[in-house]
C-alpha cells in the first residue's frame, strides 16, 4: 500500500507518484510469484479516469470522503473498503 496526499486537487501527481512507488516495490521487493496486491490510498478522490488507470495496472484505489472510506471496484471486490 502506498498513501499519497492530493495537494490542491492535483490527483495526477499523486497517482503518478503512487504508481511509480508501488511498481518499484513490487519489482524490487517481491520479484517472485505470487505478486502482492497493490493499493493506492489517497486523501480525496482522484476521479474516474485515474481510478480506471490504476485498475488497468492492477492497483486498487481507496480515498477518504467526509462519510468515511470509498474505493474502486477492485478495492470493494477485495474487501479493502465496504461495498457502498
Amino acid at each position: 500500500m502506498e498513501a499519497k496526499v492530493v495537494y490542491n486537487g492535483n490527483a495526477t501527481a499523486a497517482v503518478r507518484e503512487a504508481v511509480g512507488q508501488l511498481l518499484s516495490y513490487r519489482h524490487f521487493l517481491h520479484p517472485d510469484p505470487p505478486a502482492p496486491r497493490l493499493v493506492a490510498l489517497f486523501t480525496e478522490t482522484v476521479g474516474e479516469g485515474c481510478v480506471a488507470f490504476l485498475e488497468s495496472l492492477g492497483i486498487a484505489a481507496v480515498w477518504k470522503t467526509p462519510e468515511g472510506w470509498q474505493g474502486s471496484t477492485m478495492a470493494t471486490k477485495n474487501e479493502i473498503v465496504p461495498v457502498p
